[in-house]
């Protein structure tokens, strides 16, 4: 495993830019992951409510091909999905947009794969296509990937080539870990290998459950540091409401959980001026609006 400390990189912006045709405005493509069992699902989906509260317009995305969950999550159908998506995108089968539903009358959601099987029937360089034209109507497209990042090739295509294509691409990237000995030992692992996808991206650590104890608390945050300096660090809170949410299918509500994913999202997505927060997507151009689950 390669050693985070010694990779020298220089921060830079996003990789991934779209405009409206005249340049005037740049996506930013912002990726969730993390260790396997982490709470990186749930971390993407608290980010994208954040911002909604915000009132900025971001759209989440599943592209997980290993244990695409979104959709179980929110309480979402399984159509129309990622593969619906790239099938509007590649072959004009409609608008990109009609496969977007809003979960919890809140969010917009693209939800993943139907099945774990399904991502042998899609190209990283689908997805991408997707990313890219969603990020036309949304300037932020917030995207969940799988936690396994290692170059596998299974009949000439990688095992985990879409986690690995959106990593590559994107303009920040989100990772969470928990907050133990051997979670922290971890995610610094898979750090090491976000930056050999990607050396450009600010990478933000989450550490998922941390314990209220002050000293341990600092103990966290001396080991990560000692090995590799994040763009921003943030211990997130034991909040019970996390799972109440997961068991209603609901956004979790108000409380320590939510105030924590809330000060990520102004970290990694900086508040803009109000006039540059206004922003219609195509699909209300068009007088269409997404999906709404019930």
């Amino acid at each position: 495993m390669p050693s985070v400390a010694a990779l020298e990189v220089a921060v830079d912006g996003g990789r991934l830019a779209t405009s409206n045709g005249d340049g005037s405005r740049r996506s930013r493509l912002v990726a969730v992951g993390g260790t396997p069992g982490a709470g990186a699902t749930e971390l993407a989906i608290g980010l994208t409510a954040a911002l909604r509260v915000r009132r900025e317009h971001a759209v989440l995305v599943d592209a997980d091909e290993v244990v695409p969950s979104i959709a179980q999550r929110l309480g979402l159908p399984i159509e129309p999905n990622l593969r619906s998506a790239i099938e509007s995108v590649e072959y004009g089968m409609g608008d990109v947009d009609e496969s977007i539903v809003r979960a919890a009358r809140e969010i917009e959601v693209l939800t993943g794969l139907p099945n774990v099987g399904a991502w042998s029937q899609v190209r990283p360089s689908g997805v991408l296509d997707v990313v890219e034209a969603l990020g036309r109507i949304w300037p932020c497209v917030v995207v969940n990937f799988g936690s396994r990042l290692e170059d596998v090739g299974r009949g000439g295509r990688s095992r985990y080539g879409i986690s690995r294509a959106i990593v590559s691409e994107a303009s920040d990237v989100i990772g969470v870990a928990p907050a133990t000995p051997v979670g922290v030992t971890r995610g610094l692992g898979w750090v090491a290998e976000v930056r050999a996808l990607n050396p450009t991206a600010p990478v933000h650590l989450a550490i998922n459950r941390a314990p209220r104890d002050a000293f341990r608390r600092a103990e966290i945050e001396q080991e990560i540091r000692r090995t590799f300096e994040p763009e921003s660090l943030l211990l997130v809170p034991h909040d019970p409401r996390v799972e109440a949410a997961a068991w209603s299918g609901t956004l979790v509500a108000s409380g320590p959980y939510a105030k924590a994913v809330t000060e990520l999202a102004a970290r990694v997505v900086p508040i803009a001026p109000t006039g540059a927060r206004t922003h219609r997507s195509a699909a209300r151009r068009r007088g269409r609006t997404p999906v709404v689950a019930q």
